[in-house]
């Protein structure tokens, strides 16, 4: 009986890539979700570095920016005391590619003047570094 051998494909191996590629940005797109409807919503801010690297540089909607895991859990915090109930309860726009992704988010708060209305977040390299990035 001979049984034939199937050689893979460019075609196959383009494919594995792109399904191998949509499964990360999947798992990183619900990583952000978890990050932003559990732990920032319920300021669970020891689980922060499940979603940031130590090194994280933060850009704000002012245009200031920070540096470092400890700073930013800082500002966060900050954001609690003017605003309370601050909470983000959708991502209106999600989408990545292989080193990073994207979200809008919606704000919603007691001070809706000065929380910022939608916050766009990049991360790229996402294993070694974050970066988050406001807009107002």
């Amino acid at each position: 009986m001979i049984s034939e051998l199937k050689a893979a494909t460019p075609v196959d191996s383009k494919l594995s890539m792109y399904e191998a590629e949509a499964k990360a940005v999947a798992e990183h797109i619900a990583k952000f979700d978890t990050l932003d409807y559990v732990v920032f919503t319920q300021q669970q801010w020891k689980r922060l570095h499940e979603s940031h690297s130590k090194d994280v540089i933060v850009h704000w909607p002012d245009g200031h920016q920070t540096e470092g895991i400890e700073k930013h859990i800082e500002d966060l915090k900050g954001m609690f005391v003017y605003a309370p109930d601050t909470r983000i309860k959708v991502h209106t726009v999600k989408f990545g590619w292989e080193s990073g992704r994207l979200l809008l988010e919606s704000w919603k708060g007691l001070s809706p003047g000065q929380c910022p209305p939608l916050m766009a977040r990049r991360s790229s390299r996402p294993e070694s570094r974050s970066t988050s990035r406001c807009a107002p």
